[in-house]
This record gives C-alpha cells, structure tokens and sequence, in this order.
C-alpha cells in the first residue's frame, strides 16, 4: 500500500493481502488487521481498488 493505514479498533497497521478463490481459480486483494476479527474488507480484483475503498473509509492520510 502507498500509504500507512491502521485498525480503527486497535490502531495495528493494516495488511493488504493476495487471496485465491479455490472454486474459480480468481486472484484478489483484500485489507486486514493482522488482529483476527477486528478490520476486513471485502476482496477486490485490484490492490487499486482496495486502496481507494480504504480513501473512501478513513479519508486520505494526508489530510
């Protein structure tokens, strides 16, 4: 990820992950908290898109 984003709950930094649909074979990228339960997103097709959700979530860092 370009920028440095982390858990709302426990202030960790998020992890964006590849993950692998074994039924279709399709490759995506989601962002999670390394705590188990605490921040997920839904996977997207593109580390792009997952980045932009998490824009659209927090805001940009910078502001």
């Amino acid at each position: 990820m370009e920028h440095p984003w982390f858990c709302p709950h426990c202030g960790r930094s998020l992890e964006m992950r590849r993950t692998v649909d074994n039924a279709t074979g399709r490759i995506g990228w989601r962002v999670e908290c390394p705590a188990t339960g605490h921040f997920r997103t839904p996977v997207y097709a593109t580390k792009i898109a997952a980045a932009e959700k998490l824009k659209r979530l927090f805001g940009s860092p910078e502001e």
